[in-house]
Protein backbone atom coordinates (compact mmCIF):
# COMPACT_ATOMS: atom_id res chain seq x y z
CA UNK A 1 0.00 0.00 0.00
CA UNK A 2 2.61 2.40 0.41
CA UNK A 3 4.52 2.56 -2.76
CA UNK A 4 1.12 2.57 -4.08
CA UNK A 5 0.34 5.48 -2.54
CA UNK A 6 4.20 7.13 -2.64
CA UNK A 7 4.05 6.32 -6.98
CA UNK A 8 0.69 7.81 -7.07
CA UNK A 9 1.65 10.98 -5.76
CA UNK A 10 4.98 11.28 -7.03
CA UNK A 11 3.81 9.75 -10.52
CA UNK A 12 5.78 7.16 -10.74
CA UNK A 13 9.40 9.03 -10.71
CA UNK A 14 11.01 7.48 -7.77
CA UNK A 15 13.29 4.27 -9.19
CA UNK A 16 12.44 1.14 -7.80
CA UNK A 17 13.83 -2.13 -7.71
CA UNK A 18 11.70 -3.93 -9.96
CA UNK A 19 12.21 -1.10 -12.58
CA UNK A 20 15.31 -2.98 -13.86
CA UNK A 21 14.59 -6.70 -12.81
CA UNK A 22 15.95 -9.33 -15.37
CA UNK A 23 15.40 -12.72 -15.74
CA UNK A 24 18.05 -15.10 -14.66
CA UNK A 25 19.92 -17.21 -17.11
CA UNK A 26 17.58 -20.05 -16.24
CA UNK A 27 14.16 -18.03 -15.83
CA UNK A 28 12.54 -20.34 -17.52
CA UNK A 29 12.27 -22.38 -14.48
CA UNK A 30 13.55 -19.86 -11.43
CA UNK A 31 12.14 -16.84 -12.61
CA UNK A 32 13.63 -13.73 -11.21
CA UNK A 33 15.77 -16.16 -8.89
CA UNK A 34 19.06 -15.13 -8.46
CA UNK A 35 21.95 -13.54 -6.68
CA UNK A 36 22.37 -10.13 -8.43
CA UNK A 37 21.85 -7.60 -6.35
CA UNK A 38 20.39 -9.62 -3.20
CA UNK A 39 20.87 -8.22 -0.33
CA UNK A 40 19.88 -9.89 2.84
CA UNK A 41 18.59 -7.02 4.93
CA UNK A 42 16.70 -5.37 2.48
CA UNK A 43 15.07 -8.65 1.05
CA UNK A 44 10.98 -8.76 2.13
CA UNK A 45 8.73 -11.92 1.04
CA UNK A 46 5.71 -10.72 -1.60
CA UNK A 47 3.66 -11.56 1.36
CA UNK A 48 3.61 -9.82 5.17
CA UNK A 49 5.32 -12.52 7.75
CA UNK A 50 5.24 -11.16 11.14
CA UNK A 51 8.74 -13.28 11.66
CA UNK A 52 10.15 -10.77 9.04
CA UNK A 53 8.68 -7.36 10.22
CA UNK A 54 9.88 -7.98 13.88
CA UNK A 55 12.98 -9.25 12.96
CA UNK A 56 16.04 -7.63 15.17
CA UNK A 57 19.83 -7.56 14.57
CA UNK A 58 19.72 -10.42 17.11
CA UNK A 59 17.30 -12.78 15.45
CA UNK A 60 18.82 -12.09 12.23
CA UNK A 61 22.45 -13.57 13.88
CA UNK A 62 20.65 -16.35 15.12
CA UNK A 63 19.62 -17.91 11.99
CA UNK A 64 23.07 -16.52 10.27
CA UNK A 65 24.68 -18.98 12.24
CA UNK A 66 22.42 -21.61 11.63
CA UNK A 67 22.97 -20.86 7.27
CA UNK A 68 26.61 -20.87 8.36
CA UNK A 69 26.59 -24.83 8.87
CA UNK A 70 25.40 -25.52 5.14
CA UNK A 71 28.48 -26.16 3.46
CA UNK A 72 29.19 -25.92 -0.32
CA UNK A 73 28.27 -29.87 -0.50
CA UNK A 74 25.20 -29.95 1.97
CA UNK A 75 23.82 -27.55 -0.89
CA UNK A 76 25.29 -29.89 -3.68
CA UNK A 77 23.12 -32.92 -2.39
CA UNK A 78 20.19 -31.09 -1.48
CA UNK A 79 19.57 -29.58 -5.16
CA UNK A 80 20.55 -33.02 -6.18
CA UNK A 81 17.37 -34.64 -4.71
CA UNK A 82 15.11 -32.59 -7.10
CA UNK A 83 16.87 -33.93 -9.97
CA UNK A 84 16.73 -30.68 -12.25
CA UNK A 85 18.49 -30.26 -15.51
CA UNK A 86 22.27 -30.30 -15.50
CA UNK A 87 22.10 -26.76 -16.38
CA UNK A 88 19.46 -25.89 -14.14
CA UNK A 89 21.05 -27.88 -10.85
CA UNK A 90 24.52 -25.94 -11.32
CA UNK A 91 22.92 -22.90 -11.89
CA UNK A 92 20.48 -23.57 -8.65
CA UNK A 93 23.74 -24.76 -6.46
CA UNK A 94 25.75 -21.22 -7.05
CA UNK A 95 22.69 -19.45 -6.39
CA UNK A 96 22.36 -20.79 -2.98
CA UNK A 97 26.19 -20.51 -2.39
CA UNK A 98 26.50 -17.04 -3.76
CA UNK A 99 23.42 -16.19 -1.20
CA UNK A 100 24.53 -17.92 1.57
CA UNK A 101 27.94 -16.08 1.12
CA UNK A 102 26.40 -12.48 0.87
CA UNK A 103 24.06 -13.38 3.98
CA UNK A 104 27.32 -14.35 6.10
CA UNK A 105 29.23 -11.32 4.91
CA UNK A 106 26.62 -8.84 5.55
CA UNK A 107 26.00 -10.03 9.31
CA UNK A 108 28.93 -11.57 9.99
CA UNK A 109 31.25 -8.56 9.25
CA UNK A 110 28.64 -6.05 10.74
CA UNK A 111 27.70 -7.81 13.76
CA UNK A 112 29.64 -10.01 16.65
CA UNK A 113 30.21 -13.02 14.69
CA UNK A 114 31.27 -15.19 17.94
CA UNK A 115 29.76 -18.16 18.78
CA UNK A 116 29.73 -21.72 20.18
CA UNK A 117 31.08 -20.68 24.12
CA UNK A 118 31.87 -23.37 25.86
CA UNK A 119 33.92 -23.72 28.94
CA UNK A 120 37.10 -26.45 28.82
CA UNK A 121 39.34 -28.13 31.19
CA UNK A 122 39.85 -27.34 34.70
CA UNK A 123 42.28 -26.00 37.10
CA UNK A 124 42.42 -23.18 35.50
CA UNK A 125 39.41 -23.44 32.72
CA UNK A 126 39.09 -21.73 29.45
CA UNK A 127 36.47 -19.92 28.01
CA UNK A 128 36.21 -21.15 24.25
CA UNK A 129 34.29 -19.65 21.02
CA UNK A 130 34.94 -19.73 17.19
CA UNK A 131 34.80 -16.47 15.41
CA UNK A 132 32.71 -17.39 12.05
CA UNK A 133 33.81 -14.32 10.31
CA UNK A 134 37.16 -15.70 10.18
CA UNK A 135 36.27 -19.49 10.28
CA UNK A 136 34.14 -18.66 6.67
CA UNK A 137 37.78 -16.38 5.90
CA UNK A 138 35.14 -12.84 5.72
CA UNK A 139 38.32 -11.22 7.66
CA UNK A 140 41.87 -12.03 8.17
CA UNK A 141 42.89 -13.73 11.24
CA UNK A 142 46.01 -10.69 11.33
CA UNK A 143 43.44 -7.95 11.47
CA UNK A 144 40.98 -9.56 14.20
CA UNK A 145 41.77 -9.51 17.93
CA UNK A 146 39.72 -10.21 21.16
CA UNK A 147 39.77 -7.51 24.25
CA UNK A 148 38.45 -9.70 27.78
CA UNK A 149 36.97 -7.74 30.56
CA UNK A 150 35.76 -9.70 33.78
CA UNK A 151 33.32 -7.96 35.71
CA UNK A 152 31.80 -9.07 39.07
CA UNK A 153 30.16 -7.14 42.77
CA UNK A 154 26.65 -6.47 43.25
CA UNK A 155 26.04 -4.57 40.02
CA UNK A 156 28.14 -6.24 38.38
CA UNK A 157 30.34 -3.11 37.46
CA UNK A 158 33.83 -3.88 39.28
CA UNK A 159 36.56 -4.65 36.84
CA UNK A 160 38.42 -7.35 38.43
CA UNK A 161 40.56 -8.70 35.17
CA UNK A 162 41.44 -7.94 31.24
CA UNK A 163 42.93 -9.77 28.56
CA UNK A 164 44.04 -9.32 25.13
CA UNK A 165 44.12 -12.78 22.20
CA UNK A 166 45.02 -12.69 18.71
CA UNK A 167 42.54 -14.71 16.32
CA UNK A 168 43.85 -17.94 15.18
CA UNK A 169 43.38 -19.61 11.73
CA UNK A 170 40.37 -20.09 10.59
CA UNK A 171 38.25 -22.95 12.39
CA UNK A 172 40.39 -23.12 15.83
CA UNK A 173 38.62 -21.72 18.97
CA UNK A 174 39.98 -18.86 20.46
CA UNK A 175 40.42 -19.32 24.33
CA UNK A 176 40.73 -17.70 27.81
CA UNK A 177 42.09 -18.60 30.64
CA UNK A 178 39.91 -18.23 33.54
CA UNK A 179 40.05 -16.50 36.11
CA UNK A 180 43.25 -15.24 34.52
CA UNK A 181 44.36 -13.05 37.82
CA UNK A 182 44.31 -13.77 41.15
CA UNK A 183 40.64 -12.16 41.89
CA UNK A 184 38.06 -14.16 41.67
CA UNK A 185 34.04 -13.01 41.44
CA UNK A 186 33.83 -15.45 44.36
CA UNK A 187 36.44 -13.82 46.69
CA UNK A 188 33.52 -10.89 46.91
CA UNK A 189 31.04 -12.57 48.22
CA UNK A 190 30.94 -14.07 52.03
CA UNK A 191 32.79 -16.49 53.10
CA UNK A 192 30.92 -19.64 53.59
CA UNK A 193 28.12 -18.08 50.76
CA UNK A 194 25.63 -20.28 49.14
CA UNK A 195 26.90 -21.47 45.79
CA UNK A 196 23.77 -18.89 44.26
CA UNK A 197 24.66 -15.96 46.26
CA UNK A 198 24.53 -12.97 43.64
CA UNK A 199 28.19 -11.99 44.62
CA UNK A 200 29.94 -14.90 43.00
CA UNK A 201 27.77 -13.67 39.62
CA UNK A 202 30.17 -12.14 37.20
CA UNK A 203 30.11 -11.27 33.49
CA UNK A 204 33.33 -11.65 30.56
CA UNK A 205 32.78 -8.90 28.03
CA UNK A 206 34.53 -10.19 24.91
CA UNK A 207 34.84 -7.36 21.95
CA UNK A 208 35.97 -7.62 18.60
CA UNK A 209 38.23 -5.49 17.85
CA UNK A 210 38.52 -5.89 13.67
CA UNK A 211 40.38 -3.67 11.14
CA UNK A 212 38.09 -5.01 8.06
CA UNK A 213 34.48 -4.85 9.86
CA UNK A 214 31.84 -2.70 10.62
CA UNK A 215 32.41 -1.52 14.79
CA UNK A 216 28.32 -1.84 15.48
CA UNK A 217 27.27 -4.24 18.14
CA UNK A 218 30.76 -5.93 17.76
CA UNK A 219 30.70 -7.35 21.57
CA UNK A 220 28.89 -10.51 23.87
CA UNK A 221 28.65 -10.79 27.53
CA UNK A 222 29.07 -14.03 29.14
CA UNK A 223 27.51 -14.77 32.36
CA UNK A 224 29.00 -17.05 35.15
CA UNK A 225 28.97 -18.29 38.25
CA UNK A 226 32.23 -19.10 39.70
CA UNK A 227 31.31 -21.65 42.44
CA UNK A 228 34.77 -21.42 43.89
CA UNK A 229 38.21 -22.88 43.41
CA UNK A 230 37.65 -26.25 43.88
CA UNK A 231 34.09 -26.82 41.84
CA UNK A 232 35.58 -23.67 39.25
CA UNK A 233 32.96 -21.29 37.18
CA UNK A 234 29.92 -22.31 35.37
CA UNK A 235 28.44 -20.88 32.27
CA UNK A 236 25.05 -19.62 32.57
CA UNK A 237 24.17 -17.30 29.76
CA UNK A 238 25.01 -15.60 27.30
CA UNK A 239 23.97 -11.66 26.03
CA UNK A 240 24.54 -10.18 22.15
CA UNK A 241 25.09 -6.57 22.61
CA UNK A 242 24.40 -3.48 21.34
CA UNK A 243 26.93 -1.73 23.43
CA UNK A 244 30.00 -2.36 25.77
CA UNK A 245 28.77 -3.59 29.18
CA UNK A 246 30.66 -0.41 30.80
CA UNK A 247 28.94 2.02 28.76
CA UNK A 248 25.86 3.55 30.79
CA UNK A 249 22.64 2.97 29.05
CA UNK A 250 21.02 5.36 27.14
Amino acid sequence: VEHIFVDAVTLGTLDRPWFDAELSEQGHIFGYFGWEGFVASRWRPIYPNPAFERMTWRDALWMVRIISRFTNEHLRVLVATARLPEDAEKFLVRALIERRDRILREYLTRYVPLAGFRLQGAAPQRLCFEDLAVRHELVAPRDVTYEARLYGGRDLDIPLADAVSQANKAGDPICFHLPWSSARPAELAPKGAPPDHPLRYAVVEIEVISNSASDRARAVAVHLYDLGPARGLALVGLERLDRRWSDPLP
